[in-house]
């Protein structure tokens, strides 16, 4: 398995994340992005060379080349759904907290499975950290490790921030359209040109400049923008403000004004509403496959429609969402079965109950197929359940002469072959009265 490698900090070990690995995880990369060395970035980004300079002045010290961090130091927390296979692309939420950790709000997690969406967050990334020398570079090694290690949909790579951290998301995304594909922005904005603050003469917004014309053409052209703001948040005349200068721009954009949102994150509801906005130009296609998964609900290819209804939900097709809840229900009756066969310890009965419910529902009935490989490699179920195909195999040849003796000799073979199982007892009673028949 493809990993980077360990790093001990503290005395907690941080392990770089495993290609593929799942699950809620801090992770440690071994590259820097070509894309973070400083130099780079004070070409692309408009405000970068007077904050380095400011910054060097400051401190006295030279920073515009190279990395203010070694990476190796670096840690990221990291959301991968558990239902992730590298043999399928998942979308990308790169998150700058305003805090210093970059870990999921808990609450997101199901929205992240629903979608196929891996989270990465840079910690110690928050609101007291310098933008040039760590914030943004350290975004961007993000995207370019996970790349690595992942199979991401590169269509589906988007910027997500909150309070300060949306700031800097809404500064970096007009600079970096050939990486992002969108951004969300959650009570925090700033515009390229200072903005007039309504009805405060002589205040406004500073802004902080506009990018290269070839960058900004592509960012206006390919870019959706998802601007997310409520009651009670500082800055929401702010957000709305800039929401309005992107539309009259032309842009992709949307607006969620949240009912008492204040300064807080808001709940997966919304998430999934601005995620809907940002996958918009896939939802077409995701209505064509939803078709299709009801096509082959109808011919009850249950395992080619859930793929199909699976595909269709992460871009925002609810009806597959109904779709899949109604199979799903299926499968839990089934598994009821599957239950009280167990707890009976019917096991011949449970194989063949399980063999008709994973031909009908094929690789989704999950638990069909784990708990059949559980029967068929214990030792005491897998006698059990061959003891059982022998009797009413053999029990058929009781019905013709020509085959009656050898049939009776074959199921003799079963109690001594399969002792202490119950089928050696059908197998005992059965035997018994063709002995009184004598």
């Amino acid at each position: 398995m493809k990993t980077f490698f360990i790093w001990a900090v503290t005395g907690t070990f941080l392990f770089a994340a495993e290609a593929h690995k799942t699950g809620n995880f801090k992770a440690i990369f071994k590259e820097n992005s070509p894309h973070s060395e400083m130099s780079k970035m004070i070409k692309i980004l408009p405000f970068a060379r007077k904050d380095v300079k400011k910054y060097e002045k400051e401190n006295k010290k030279k920073i515009s080349k190279g990395h203010t961090y070694k990476i190796k130091n670096e840690s990221y927390s990291v959301y991968v759904p558990k239902n992730y296979k590298a043999s399928n692309s998942y979308g990308l939420f790169v998150f700058i907290s305003a805090s210093d950790s970059g870990r999921i709000p808990p609450w997101y997690k199901a929205a992240m499975d629903k979608h196929r969406i891996i989270w990465v967050g840079a910690n110690k990334s928050g609101n007291m950290e310098f933008e040039m020398g760590r914030r943004i570079p350290l975004v961007l090694d993000a995207v370019w490790n996970m790349k690595k290690l992942y199979n991401i949909d590169t269509s589906r790579v988007y910027l997500i921030g909150v309070a300060s951290g949306s700031v800097v998301a809404s500064r970096m995304a007009p600079s970096y359209p050939d990486i992002f594909n969108g951004a969300f922005y959650i009570i925090g904005v700033n515009y390229w040109e200072k903005v007039d603050v309504p009805e405060e003469k002589g205040q406004y917004w500073p802004g902080f400049g506009k990018t290269k014309n070839s960058i900004y053409k592509k960012f206006n052209k390919s870019s959706r923008i998802v601007f997310c703001t409520g009651i009670g948040d500082m800055n929401r005349e702010q957000m709305k403000i800039v929401y309005e200068l992107y539309k009259e721009e032309k842009f992709q954009v949307s607006i969620l004004d949240i009912p008492n949102l204040g300064q807080n994150i808001p709940k997966a509801i919304w998430l999934e509403k601005g995620l809907k906005f940002l996958d918009a130009p896939f939802y077409k296609s995701a209505r064509v496959t939803y078709r299709k998964g009801v096509m082959a609900l109808k011919k009850k290819k249950y395992s080619l429609a859930m793929q199909h209804f699976s595909n269709a939900e992460r871009f925002g097709v609810d009806e597959a969402t109904k779709k899949i809840k109604s199979i799903n229900k299926k499968l839990a009756a089934e598994k009821v079965i599957s239950d009280e066969l167990a707890v009976a310890k019917k096991y011949y009965e449970l194989d063949q109950h399980l063999s008709r419910v994973i031909k009908t529902y094929g690789k989704t009935a999950v638990f069909s197929i784990e708990l059949q490989g559980k029967l068929r490699t214990n030792k005491v179920t897998k006698n059990e359940i061959l003891a059982w195909k022998k009797y009413y195999k053999y029990r058929k040849g009781l019905k013709k002469k020509t085959t009656k003796k050898s049939a009776l000799k074959k199921l003799a073979s079963i109690i001594k072959d399969h002792p202490d199982t119950k089928a050696a007892e059908r197998t005992e009673k059965l035997l018994d009265k063709f002995r009184k028949k004598k």
